[in-house]
């Protein structure tokens, strides 16, 4: 007998309606995806439209982006949400402000949090930055499509996406 496959995850009509909510305000724009998946809702937010070469500073159009975003995240509840800042395997010139891609993806995730936060009035304890340099990339035909931002809103509460991501405790 074939092992009971586990079972799916529950409805969070909640989550649909903010995906809705996303797509309204964010349109129909190249360069931007919402992917509705079983356990997270992604926002991916091409890196172009968002900051200027192998600078931390966004756009005045990426800035309009992430406010149109943080304008939806500021009332979703009480959703975990997390940045994740991905750059392309460019190497940075010599005369970079930022040394490594890590540094980089990690700034710009910054950039990202803090806009959120101070312009927008998403709340800081809801918010995560992750850095991953350039080592998740999503196509090798574009390397232009691997420099991202995804902007990712967990299903469930605050309090249980903690208790999924905490460290386990040695006594």
């Amino acid at each position: 007998r074939a092992a009971d496959a586990p079972p799916p995850p529950p409805d969070d009509d909640e989550l649909v309606v903010l995906a809705e909510q996303l797509r309204a305000a964010l349109g129909d724009l190249a360069g931007v995806a919402i992917d509705d998946a079983a356990t997270r809702l992604t926002v991916q937010l091409d890196d172009p439209q968002l900051f200027r070469g192998d600078d931390d500073v966004l756009t005045p159009r990426g800035r309009k982006l992430i406010d149109d975003v943080g304008g939806v995240l500021a009332d979703a509840g009480d959703r975990p949400v997390w940045i994740h800042g991905h750059v392309d395997d460019t190497p940075l010139p010599d005369d970079a402000v930022f040394e490594t891609a890590w540094e980089l993806s990690s700034a710009r995730a910054l950039a990202v949090l803090r806009r959120l936060v101070d312009q927008d009035g998403v709340p800081e304890r809801r918010l995560a930055a992750v850095a991953f340099g350039d080592q998740r990339p999503v196509s090798s035909a574009d390397r232009r499509k691997n420099a991202r931002i995804e902007i990712v809103i967990e299903r469930g509460a605050l309090a249980a996406a903690s208790a999924r991501t905490a460290p386990a405790r040695s006594r």
